[in-house]
C-alpha cells in the first residue's frame, strides 16, 4: 500500500476549500509519488489528511481528485483502491464518508 500523509503549513486551516488548491495539494503531495508508477501498481493508496481537517468542500475534493480517478480506473475502483483516513482517528470515517459523498461513490 502506497501511503501518503498530506500536509499543509498553516496548522489552523480546518476547512479545505477550492478547485486550484485541491489540484496543488495533488500536484505537489500525490503525484511526485503515483506518477512514475504504472496504472496496475495503484492497486492500494492510504490518503492520510492532517488532524486539524475536518470539512472538504466540493471543490477541494474535485481539484484534488480530478487527476487521480482517470488513474485508477474512475470511480467504479474508487473504494477497492483508495483509502482516506485522518492523523486524527475520530475524523477519519468522517472524512471518508464526506469524499464518497462529493464524489458520488457507491
Amino acid at each position: 500500500m502506497i501511503k501518503i500523509e498530506l500536509t499543509w503549513s498553516d496548522k489552523t486551516l480546518e476547512f479545505w476549500s477550492g478547485n486550484n488548491f485541491g489540484r496543488h495539494i495533488y500536484k505537489e503531495q500525490v503525484a511526485p509519488t503515483i506518477d512514475p508508477l504504472r496504472n496496475d501498481q495503484l492497486d492500494h493508496i492510504e490518503l492520510i489528511f492532517p488532524k486539524q481537517i475536518i470539512f472538504l468542500n466540493f471543490s477541494f475534493v474535485q481539484g484534488f481528485f480530478s487527476e487521480l480517478l482517470p488513474k485508477i480506473g474512475g470511480i467504479s475502483n474508487f473504494k477497492k483502491k483508495i483509502k482516506i483516513t485522518s492523523v486524527n482517528a475520530e475524523y477519519s470515517e468522517r472524512i471518508e464518508k464526506m469524499v464518497w459523498e462529493k464524489l458520488r461513490v457507491r
